[in-house]
């Protein structure tokens, strides 16, 4: 559920401390909900900026971001206060190649793993995580019946012949 997995995440940045910038993608490719990064800017009282397609200036030392971010068909350009989160689209940037060195010095970069008691030590609600933290419940799946089809394959000569003979079935089924 997008709404624990903010819990969760908003937890463990607080664990790390110091931020500036925090990134998400626009949306995930599961519940496409897009909700997530929004999410741990709420949680962590962090200013949400969405959509953003470029950014035009970032100033760690003066502790502010300028962006340009997609609304409903028009650009908009929005300046705001560091830490900051950022909910970035696709189109964003051309990622890199990264180079042998770069590869060879992550993989040897530890990555802290931490569980659910590791964020409850520092503070964290352990009812705001898993199913336990998420809002929605789910009380039944349904499948809709499956339904009786007829096919009717239509076969020509040609591409032009396929096509004239389909145009007059739509027509006789007054499709067309």
């Amino acid at each position: 559920d997008a709404w624990s997995t903010a819990y969760t995440l908003a937890q463990a940045i607080r664990k790390i401390g110091t931020y500036d910038l925090i990134l998400f993608g626009k949306q995930s490719t599961d519940g496409s909900t897009g909700i997530v990064g929004p999410a741990v800017a709420r949680f962590l009282g962090l200013p949400a900026l969405t959509y953003v397609f470029k950014v035009r200036a970032l100033d760690p030392a003066a502790k502010k971001i300028t962006v340009e971010r997609l609304l409903e068909g028009r650009r908009e350009v929005v300046e705001s206060a560091l830490p900051a989160v950022v909910t970035v689209v696709k189109d964003i940037n051309q990622p890199r190649y990264p180079t042998l060195l770069g590869i060879r010095k992550a993989a040897r970069t530890p990555i802290p793993t931490w569980g659910a008691s590791d964020l409850v030590a520092a503070g964290a609600d352990p009812a705001g995580f898993g199913l336990e933290g998420s809002p929605s419940r789910v009380e039944r799946v349904e499948y809709p019946p499956a339904r009786a089809g007829k096919v009717e394959l239509i076969t020509g000569e040609t591409p032009e012949e396929v096509a004239a003979l389909l145009a007059e079935r739509l027509l006789s089924l007054k499709v067309l």
